[in-house]
């Protein structure tokens, strides 16, 4: 039986958030800053006037209609307080965009725009040493991109064909690395074993590598709902995982609002989403005891998960559908993974070099990981040019309407709803004698 993912506050705080960001980019010209926090003001003292007579009359020895009013009116309080702080945060966010900014001096910078500035050039440095390297230019375009989230190197036809296979979701630093990058720590740190030490080391690992790439923003909301999924499995809280989820998302829209509206943002979101929602069903529907098969078919599922969640989004984009993308992930996915060990393993060997003493016995190590490292990454370009040139390897020019994605993610969400009741009535039947 599908084990079902229930309605929590939580997602419902997100919606609110959501409506809320929306209507205030909409209408910001209509609606300014001071009329969204005095509705939040007002909203929440009025939330919590109610909340202190509820628990007056939740005192008396009945239990009235009125005091059931006044607990919906406290709900419909709340909501309004979310959604009008959420346009006001936006409403600021687009008025700081919009003032002019003057050049500073070193000193007038904040910390955090310090720190970015030295991880840039740090990763410059790491750049620079890869080039040295002597990879190919459009190998090092490719291992910059999955490594460090550096796509400038990357040449038009490269962009091309990963987008038309269907694996453009490698050449950015985003769920997928980091969760590889999180793994690697994981048995470094702990062998297999999941204890709150090894998350918290792995975790500030993972923090240290994503502030050392210039903390690109794919890279900081993988980072962010990486540690909300691992810190509630640390302490053993992953019965609910969309409210883990959800909290990440609210996180991330109360720092920047204006996320909501970047693409990178929308598909990292509804690819989890909708992992959480299909792999167990998809997953479940053939028994395999062989590993490797069930490896191959644990992949194609969440491959199809995570496509059924941003196929909309991605047609209505790009116009464009990658119809070999879940064949490509079965390349491109073990390709990555060893891209961003051997990389990791070059950027930790290069700097022993300068250390004397080792530099003979580090040399050929940095040699041979440098060679497998760009063994690989031609394979994987070659691969990806190869199914970019196969028939029918994308269906192009596909317009779709804002109503017609709203209209499609309505579908997803009914065809959902239509197996979880044949999956609960056919499991009802089994029980009867």
């Amino acid at each position: 039986m599908m084990k079902a993912l229930p309605l929590t506050p939580l997602m419902t705080i997100s919606l609110t958030l959501t409506i809320g960001i929306i209507i205030a980019k909409w209408g910001y010209d209509d609606f300014n800053m001071r009329f969204w926090l005095i509705i939040s003001i007002i909203s929440c003292a009025l939330s919590s006037i109610i909340f202190f007579l509820t628990k007056f009359l939740s005192k008396k020895v009945y239990f009235s209609r009125s005091h059931q009013f006044l607990i919906y009116s406290q709900c419909m309080m709340i909501h309004l307080c979310i959604l009008s702080l959420g346009a006001f945060l936006t409403c600021k966010q687009i008025a700081d965009s919009q003032t002019s900014t003057q050049l500073k001096n070193w000193q007038e910078l904040s910390y955090l725009t310090r720190a970015k500035i030295n991880t840039e050039r740090y990763k410059s440095n790491i750049e620079s040493k890869l080039v040295s390297l002597h990879v190919k230019q459009q190998d090092y375009a490719v291992i910059a991109a999955m490594a460090l989230g550096d796509k400038s190197a990357l040449d038009s036809n490269t962009r091309n064909s990963y987008s038309i296979s269907g694996a453009s979701h490698i050449l950015a630093v985003s769920g997928l690395h980091i969760g590889i990058i999180f793994q690697l720590f994981i048995f470094l740190l702990g062998g297999r074993k999941y204890s709150v030490y090894t998350i918290i080391l792995s975790l500030i690992s993972i923090w240290t590598y994503v502030f050392l790439i210039g903390l690109p923003a794919s890279a900081v909301r993988a980072a962010i709902m990486l540690s909300a999924y691992s810190l509630s499995l640390a302490f053993h809280r992953t019965d609910l995982p969309l409210n883990t989820l959800s909290s990440a998302y609210i996180f991330m829209l109360f720092i920047s609002p204006l996320y909501l509206f970047e693409l990178s943002f929308q598909l990292s979101f509804l690819a989890v989403a909708s992992i959480l929602w299909f792999f167990t069903p998809l997953y479940t529907l053939l028994p395999i005891r062989s590993r490797f098969i069930r490896w191959a078919w644990g992949l194609l599922c969440v491959s199809l998960a995570a496509q059924i969640g941003t196929l909309p989004v991605i047609v209505y984009t790009f116009g464009r559908i990658s119809c070999y993308s879940l064949l490509t992930n079965y390349i491109a996915i073990p390709a990555a993974t060893l891209i961003l060990y051997l990389g990791a393993a070059l950027i930790l060997f290069s700097p022993l070099t300068l250390w004397a003493p080792i530099a003979p016995v580090v040399a050929p190590l940095i040699s041979l990981t440098s060679g497998a490292l760009t063994s690989i990454t031609q394979f994987l370009n070659t691969a990806i040019k190869l199914i970019s040139m196969l028939p029918g390897a994308s269906i192009e020019n596909v317009r779709i309407s804002l109503p017609q994605v709203i209209g499609l993610y309505a579908i997803i969400l009914l065809i959902y709803a239509l197996w979880r009741r044949i999956d609960k009535q056919k499991s009802s039947e089994c029980k009867i004698p």
